[in-house]
């Protein structure tokens, strides 16, 4: 069986192409947030709990005018796992889209970004939101409220950074698989965002980002798929302006999710 890494991937978490391969013991990485894409922590006065954060960077991306995007054929059934999960049946969170400049419709785009995993595995839990237009939300900690939200995160992960999800999973583990307790996700405020709609574009002819592109991205980290750096996959690390072609899951992705639930 072929294994590869991903780019950034580093300690107890390492990410793992196709399946089968065992996860090495947890031994903590902090990183450095404004160059990694993946940070994993011990959570302070927590020891059973870990703390992994995701972050999605801003590229050039492929060319828009090539229709295949450039990628080559091959690309895009490859996945890789965290050996992460969660074990109920719904996955709920609160939406703020106060600071996306979107209104309400950008909330209607976060649940179709959840959605579209769902619909790819169906035995992974079901997202029930919750909306709030009117408030900015808490952003990310330990908290008693899984959220989406648009929050300043340049300062923190680095100006590049697009968004990112966090979440908390306990070392103890079920059928190999660690048990997530806790999410939260932002978009970074500092770049403009779009409803772009399924246009199938990798980059180009807009200056915002679209919603559903990053945000299928990020809510496939939720429901505990890694970073690959196939080009076609929605959970390719880097996404550029005007692309919308993670909204839609590629053979991999759907594999991976598949392969969690």
């Amino acid at each position: 069986m072929r294994t590869r890494y991903a780019s950034a991937i580093f300690g107890g978490l390492t990410a793992l192409i196709l399946c089968g391969a065992a996860t090495p013991a947890f031994s903590e990485r902090r990183g450095d947030p404004k160059n990694d894409d993946l940070i994993e922590e011990d959570e302070p006065g927590r020891p059973d709990v870990v703390k992994v954060t995701h972050i999605f960077r801003n590229a050039k991306g492929k060319p828009a005018a090539a229709a295949s995007c450039s990628c080559p054929a091959s690309d895009g059934a490859n996945y890789s796992l965290l050996k992460v999960k969660w074990t109920g049946n719904e996955l709920k969170f609160n939406i703020y889209t106060l600071k996306s400049g979107l209104g309400a419709p950008a909330g209607d785009a976060v649940r179709a970004s959840f959605n579209a995993w769902k619909a790819a595995e169906p035995a992974a839990p079901t997202p029930v939101s919750v909306q709030n237009d009117a408030d900015a939300g808490p952003g990310i900690g330990l908290d008693g409220e899984q959220n989406v939200s648009w929050q300043p995160l340049s300062a923190v992960y680095g100006s590049n950074t697009l968004a990112v999800t966090v979440y908390w999973y306990s070392r103890a583990k079920t059928g190999g698989f660690s048990p997530i307790s806790h999410f939260d996700m932002a978009f970074n405020t500092d770049y403009a965002w779009g409803l772009l709609g399924a246009t199938n574009s990798c980059g180009g002819g807009s200056a915002s980002f679209d919603v559903a592109d990053v945000g299928t991205h990020e809510a496939g980290h939720a429901y505990g798929m890694g970073h690959n750096s196939d080009c076609n996959l929605t959970m390719n690390p880097t996404a550029a302006a005007g692309e919308t072609t993670k909204s839609s899951l590629a053979t991999g992705d759907i594999r991976g999710i598949q392969a969690i639930y």
